[in-house]
């Protein structure tokens, strides 16, 4: 598999900001935007007729129910964009996990997708990259993210999945540059020596293996001086930009491995990893790279997410805000007897008049009309 192979599918402002960096690395990769909002594009140096604006739609703020409302009047065009590009082996979506256009559309456009499979008249290979949302971020990007995922769960189309990690060390842009860089090197692998230690070479065969495993695929990069092997691990995965997993290192289906000759032993690293297929290798003059797929997804990345809104809603109180507000005095407020007869007949003809107004109040707080409008 080579780079012109993949197109990858950035959907929403997440998943274009992320795409924006990887068409940037090297031209020959191949993408598609797809937004809500045009304003998006604005500052992404690789969008000009690669873009799909989701018509009748300024953005969905976040509003997950909004972007699959918009989807059913731009499902099929979003189709026939997807299936313009006929040479492309693998359709990778790029999109955040707790957006309301990227994580509320994706999972019903790969289904969608699916379907297309079903009949035939799509036959490509479907990975994804999702980013996760901080444990700190609003209430709203976790609870998408989770809704999100359970989706992504119950679809049998995907092939590898990339999960990057807000709660990493870097920032949202520095999450994107590090993921594109480390990709780019994943995609150059076959351009490296062949590995003596391993007895074996990487070509485009293999990063094709690689790049469609099913499960979750990780990136390692070690650093360039090894004291130890655990202790490198240990400190490739403390930088990585990936959501971790307790089986990080315990299960997988395949390894690739490019080290600087003499820097680290291969086959020791194929042995802690121990995949059930194989592992590959080369010496680069440069990087210390280790790819992992097959793994089982990053299931208590999501987990946690949950127990933060758990813990976040135990914690929070239920008193009135406005109960501190009372201004309190013991000044005689008592009215003459006449002039309470009339504030009681006049509260009673206020009832009257606003009866109406109370009627609309407990209609609007009734979940069936809601129900009925989305």
């Amino acid at each position: 598999m080579e780079k012109k192979d993949i197109l990858f599918v950035g959907i929403g402002e997440a998943g274009g900001k992320l795409l924006n960096e990887i068409l940037k690395k090297d031209k020959r990769y191949v993408g598609l935007y797809i937004n809500s909002n045009y304003d998006d594009f604005a500052d992404l140096e690789t969008a000009n007729d690669n873009m799909y604006i989701i018509t009748a739609g300024q953005g969905t703020g976040k509003n997950r129910q909004k972007s699959k409302a918009l989807l059913k009047s731009n499902i099929n065009s979003i189709m026939d964009e997807i299936l313009k590009y006929r040479t492309s082996e693998v359709v990778h979506f790029l999109f955040s996990l707790g957006g309301g256009t990227g994580g509320g559309s994706t999972p019903t456009i790969i289904k969608a997708l699916g379907k297309l499979q079903k009949n035939g008249r799509f036959n490509k290979i479907i990975n994804i990259t999702c980013i996760l949302p901080a444990y700190d971020e609003g209430k709203r990007y976790r609870k998408n993210a989770i809704e999100c995922w359970n989706e992504i769960a119950e679809l049998e189309n995907i092939n590898s999945i990339y999960m990057l990690d807000n709660n990493s060390k870097k920032d949202e842009e520095e999450i994107n540059i590090e993921f594109a860089r480390q990709f780019d090197i994943f995609m150059n692998m076959s351009k490296n020596t062949p590995s003596k230690e391993l007895k074996s070479r990487i070509d485009a065969e293999e990063i094709g293996n690689l790049a469609t495993s099913v499960g979750s695929t990780v990136f390692y990069e070690l650093p360039n001086a090894n004291i130890n092997l655990e202790v490198s691990i240990a400190e490739a995965l403390n930088s990585s930009i990936f959501a971790t997993s307790e089986e990080d290192v315990s299960k997988c289906e395949y390894v690739g491995i490019v080290t600087q000759e003499g820097l680290y032993n291969q086959k020791e690293i194929e042995n802690m990893f121990n995949p059930e297929e194989y592992t590959v290798g080369a010496y680069s003059k440069e990087h210390n790279f280790i790819v992992v797929t097959g793994r089982p997804p990053q299931k208590e990345s999501i987990e946690t997410l949950k127990e933060s809104i758990e813990e976040e809603e135990q914690n929070k109180t239920n008193d009135n805000v406005l109960s501190n507000l009372k201004v309190h005095t013991d000044i005689d407020t008592k009215q003459p007897e006449a002039v309470q007869k009339k504030t009681q007949q006049q509260i009673q003809k206020s009832k009257i008049e606003t009866l109406e107004e109370k009627s609309v109040d407990d209609l609007l707080e009734d979940d069936d009309l809601w129900d009925d409008i989305f």
